[in-house]
């Protein structure tokens, strides 16, 4: 478990980011989508903020259900954003993610247009990071005995290590998603697991 040190030095971080608006006197963490107006302590909960909604990403329970939610949202993102782009819906996209970065893949001839695309778009390439990440650990969750998971650890210490020792032994299966124009799939290993 994060010691409280390490979340307040995590929170001044967030903080520390922002601008103040020389009109308003509002201020904006950059990137953050966080907007607080003066007069007021964020952590005494007496600061007014605001929240851009395009900034938030929805977050889901490590399950198929969690994942498949995801899974539309990323759907409907990835029709909007890469059809404003000008870009095809089929024929269907891999979407691979490693430490380098977001991978297209398909019988496409336009895919470091696809490619590019998502690297422009900060909120799409995160999209794809979570649901990839959150699938990951579903699926893990799904391979891992229930006596050595995670998840009925009472002692935060002990459920960190779980954790670790079950995502490790889960990186030999390698996962993505699958965009068929319509709707987002996921494929661990060779076969589709959602």
């Amino acid at each position: 478990m994060r010691s409280s040190a390490a979340a307040d030095r995590d929170f001044d971080t967030l903080v520390d980011t922002a601008s103040t608006d020389a009109t308003s006197g509002a201020t904006s963490g950059t990137g953050t989508g966080i907007t607080t107006s003066t007069g007021g302590d964020i952590r005494a909960g007496t600061a007014g903020i605001r929240i851009d909604p395009r900034d938030v990403h929805r977050f889901a329970e490590p399950t198929r259900e969690g994942v498949a939610s995801l899974a539309v949202d990323l759907a409907e993102e990835l029709d909007r954003v890469l059809g404003s782009a000008g870009l095809a819906a089929e024929p269907p996209i891999t979407f691979t993610i490693d430490s380098t970065g977001i991978h297209a893949s398909g019988d496409r001839d336009d895919l470091a247009a696809v490619e590019s695309v998502v690297q422009g778009d900060s909120h799409l390439a995160l999209s794809l990071r979570i649901t990839k990440a959150i699938a990951e650990q579903a699926h893990a969750l799904e391979q891992t005995d229930p006596d050595k998971s995670y998840r009925n650890e009472t002692d935060p210490v002990r459920a960190i290590a779980k954790y670790q020792e079950m995502m490790a032994a889960h990186r030999t299966t390698p996962m993505a998603l699958v965009w068929n124009g319509t709707a987002v799939s996921v494929a661990a290993g060779r076969q589709t697991w959602l």
